[in-house]
């Protein structure tokens, strides 16, 4: 065989691997989103650290499903949305906020931010 070197982060598995549900009540996806394909999470000190943002600057991509309006437009896990619809958000309730004042719930603008570099998306749902 061939070696290979590895880095690994050892950390609690979330209680709530492996249980569907509970990982969408914890990660308060909206029904919008869902069916956009994402999955999303507030950005905590610890993950911002992670994925070097600043707590509160945005939320984070937690899974993006394959082949969805998300992935089709280049959204990946680790990424941030930092603005719906031209309203800077840093939270969930934020976001949903945003959504639910939506003109056009069907078609959502969003900033999002990849290491130094944000870019502007156009996000329609199915």
């Amino acid at each position: 065989g061939h070696k290979k070197t590895i880095a690994v982060r050892i950390g609690e598995q979330p209680s709530s691997f492996g249980h569907p549900e509970k990982q969408k009540k914890a990660r308060g996806n909206d029904s919008t989103l869902e069916n956009m394909g994402l999955s999303l999470q507030d950005l905590s000190a610890d993950l911002a650290k992670q994925f070097n943002y600043s707590k509160g600057q945005g939320v984070l991509i937690a899974e993006v499903a394959p082949d969805s309006p998300a992935s089709r437009v280049g959204l990946r896990p680790g990424q941030l949305i930092e603005e719906v619809n031209q309203i800077r958000i840093h939270s969930l309730s934020e976001l949903k906020k945003a959504l639910k004042n939506a003109d056009n719930p069907k078609q959502i603008l969003l900033r999002i931010r990849a290491g130094e570099f944000s870019q502007y998306v156009v996000l329609h749902s199915k």
